[in-house]
């Protein structure tokens, strides 16, 4: 790992008050060429189905329900973490009977590293980190049409964000507050 200077951060919050508790997530977002794939699935018109808007898609590292951001930033601005190849697939699936996501392997090291820079800035879930890119929302993923359905995208996590979410499910609105560029791997 090169040292804390090479973790670079870009841009500054766009909301106003980033000393306030907020709802935030660290995630990754799949890059263009991922998103045009996964832009191919079908998402029909089904009745119960709720899908997630593609300009909303990412894969959450760590979730945060109430921290203020300028504290999380702060801590993130310290962290050194690599790049990471993240790769969704091999089909899509449901959690818990109500979510429908694609699975994301290739996370765990980001996800565990931001877990430990923010792990007293916010209640830590207790489950077992399972990456994933949510797809859709259901009153039972039974309804859904893509579930099941094969799919194998792939791309370098080159950066992750520290967002706000404002609502709930897939209708939250999203406001990024601040990118990290992740470090490149030593040769």
């Amino acid at each position: 790992m090169s040292s804390p200077g090479a973790w670079h951060s870009a841009g500054v919050p766009t909301l106003s008050n980033v000393d306030a508790e907020q709802r935030l997530f660290v995630s990754v977002r799949p890059p263009p060429s991922a998103r045009r794939e996964l832009s191919a699935l079908p998402r029909p018109a089904t009745p119960g189905v709720r899908w997630v808007d593609p300009e909303q898609w990412h894969l959450t590292l760590r979730f945060l329900p109430r921290a203020v951001p300028a504290q999380v930033i702060a801590e993130l601005d310290r962290l050194d973490l690599p790049q990471a190849v993240v790769t969704l697939g091999p089909s899509v699936i449901s959690f818990e009977d109500r979510v429908v996501v694609i699975p994301a392997d290739g996370l765990d090291g980001l996800a565990a590293g931001v877990l430990a820079a923010t792990r007293d800035l916010a209640p830590v879930d207790q489950r077992t980190f399972r990456g994933h890119l949510t797809m859709a929302r259901t009153g039972t993923a039974a309804a859904c049409p893509l579930l099941g359905h094969p799919i194998s995208v792939s791309f370098t996590a080159t950066t992750i964000e520290l967002v706000a979410s404002a609502g709930g499910g897939s209708r939250s609105a999203h406001h990024t507050l601040q990118t990290w560029q992740l470090s490149e791997p030593a040769i």
